[in-house]
């Protein structure tokens, strides 16, 4: 299948949402939030009538930093063990400052999506 088709059919599913309503930019680098929104919105497409709550999922020290578009994703993804966070509470969501963007923090690179990608097919 040829790469349009298939973010087509991501996007048409509801797995991306794209940048915007009418850009996908293909190239950008994501950040765990949205690696982690993914995955869930994924998820909740091949078992739509599955149990997703996060009661009891712990808030994140870095909550603050999550937008409220991925606060679920990532609780989810958190308590399923699939995108974690660090031992200090942190989920990493995504670079918030030049010294985190320098350390790549909260960037997904190709390794960790392999990773995350695994982890949630031995999940469900």
């Amino acid at each position: 299948m040829e790469f349009w088709a298939r973010v087509l059919k991501a996007f048409n599913i509801g797995i991306t949402k794209g940048k915007s309503p009418t850009t996908f930019e293909p190239n950008t680098l994501i950040n765990r939030q949205e690696c982690a929104t993914m995955l869930y919105r994924t998820i909740v497409a091949i078992a739509p009538d599955g149990d997703y709550s996060t009661n009891g999922v712990s808030d994140f020290t870095d909550q603050k930093y999550i937008d409220s578009f991925a606060l679920e994703s990532a609780k989810y993804m958190s308590k399923l063990g699939i995108v974690k966070g660090d031992n200090a509470g942190n989920f990493m969501p995504k670079a918030t400052t030049n010294i985190q963007k320098a350390a790549g923090y909260g960037m997904a690179t190709r390794e960790q999506a392999i990773i995350m990608s695994y982890r949630a097919y031995k999940k469900i």
